[in-house]
Order: structure tokens, then C-alpha cells, then sequence
């Protein structure tokens, strides 16, 4: 290989894809991501064949979205992503009452299934419940519920059918089970 195609090579590697542009489909990820607000961080692990897209879903305030490398955030048939919100005074249960009952309002004529709730990686029990709609939107999710110390974490795996859903229920607990709290004293310098 002659010098100038070696630096060709080198620098078409090093430049990333124009801003505002999606890159071709990547291999995927096999890191972890560090999730982080103002009383909180803590990590997940992008799951085995998967992809991170920190920027799909970010003016919805939610960083840590993943997909299968083949498709993009709007063609996926299964999207994961972990979002945060805060802790009710009332505690988890009060919290996932609330939001249940603010997804039936949305969606009527949903159907709920709590599941055998998992660990996460830290041993701090996660409370499962699957979603099927009927009607309106088709999506099957399965949510994950954990009080960490400042803020409720929301563990998400929606998919365009429930047996995409079901195909991926272990890259969901994979993704639930690596989590690990990091700290709640969090400076951010912009």
C-alpha cells in the first residue's frame, strides 16, 4: 500500500461522519455508557450486539437509547433505553402506580402483566411489568422499575410486535442487570 493511500485510509477512519448525518450501520458497541444528571450517575452496559445512539432521543432528555447495528433509531424493531425521573416522597410503588396509570389513560385499552422483577448488577431489585396496546399504537414494551438513592430508574424495551419483544427479553435483562450506581454528588462543568 503506497504512503498516500495508508494516510487516506488513516484519515478516512479518524474523520466522523458529517454533523447531522447518520454514518452507515456500525458494528456494535461494546461499552459502557455513563448516564448522569445533577443528583445522579450511574452506568449501564451496552448489551451483547447492540448499539448506544446518545442522540436519537436526547431533546427527550433520554441519552441511553440502543439498537440492533443493522437498523437506525426510526427503523428498529426493538429499541432499549434507560431514562430517569424523580423519586416520589411515597416511594416506588406510589411512583409506578402513577405512571401505569398515566400510559392506561393514554392507552385505553392496554394491558398490563407484571413480571418476575430481576437484579440489578448491584443486587437492588427491579420491578418488571410487560405492556401490550391493543389499538392505537401495536408496540409491546417491557418496563423495569428501580429506586436508586436520588431518582427512579426506567429501564424500556419497546418493540413493533410482542414476538420481536420476546426475542430480545434477555438483551433487556442484560441491560438491567449491568447497571451500577455511581454517586449522587455529580458537578457539571459545560
Amino acid at each position: 500500500m503506497s504512503r498516500r493511500a495508508l494516510y487516506i485510509t488513516l484519515l478516512s477512519l479518524a474523520l466522523p461522519a458529517a454533523p447531522g448525518r447518520a454514518g452507515p450501520p456500525s458494528a456494535p458497541d461494546s461499552t459502557s455508557l455513563i448516564v448522569y444528571g445533577k443528583h445522579h450517575a450511574f452506568f449501564v452496559d451496552v448489551p451483547q450486539g447492540w448499539r448506544k445512539d446518545s442522540d436519537a432521543l436526547k431533546d427527550e432528555g433520554i441519552c441511553a437509547l440502543f439498537y440492533r447495528p443493522a437498523y437506525t433509531f426510526e427503523n428498529a424493531p426493538v429499541i432499549l433505553y434507560v431514562n430517569t425521573a424523580n423519586l416520589d416522597s411515597a416511594g416506588l410503588d406510589t411512583f409506578i402506580a402513577h405512571d401505569l396509570d398515566r400510559i392506561r389513560k393514554a392507552s385505553p385499552k392496554l394491558t398490563l402483566k407484571p413480571q418476575p422483577a430481576l437484579r440489578a448488577g448491584d443486587g437492588s431489585e427491579v420491578k418488571v411489568f410487560r405492556l401490550e396496546h391493543s389499538g392505537g399504537p401495536t408496540t409491546s414494551e417491557l418496563v423495569g422499575y428501580l429506586a436508586a438513592p436520588t431518582i427512579t430508574i426506567i429501564f424500556v424495551a419497546s418493540a413493533k410486535t410482542p414476538s420481536q419483544l420476546d426475542r430480545e427479553m434477555p438483551a433487556f435483562a442484560a441491560l438491567v442487570t449491568s447497571y451500577g450506581w455511581m454517586t449522587n454528588k455529580v458537578t457539571i462543568n459545560h
